[in-house]
């Protein structure tokens, strides 16, 4: 719980930013966490990432959003 927090902060500022999709690497690099992690951590959500595309950063903000229940 605590590590989706910090996904959903940068997903935010990806958001402000204009940024429609992020890598599970990028994610990862932002915030000092292995990206093997990132995945695992993400997977459970629904809001899969694609190999080599990434994750859609408004979709993904959304379940985690959702998984915290700050929806």
């Amino acid at each position: 719980v605590g590590r989706l927090s910090l996904y959903l902060r940068r997903l935010e500022t990806l958001q402000a930013e204009g940024v429609a999709r992020v890598s599970s690497g990028a994610l990862g690099e932002a915030l000092a966490i292995p990206d093997t992690q990132v995945r695992k951590d993400l997977a459970p959500l629904d809001s899969p990432g694609q190999p080599g595309i990434g994750f859609e950063v408004a979709d993904l903000a959304r379940a985690i959003r959702t998984t915290l229940g700050l929806d």
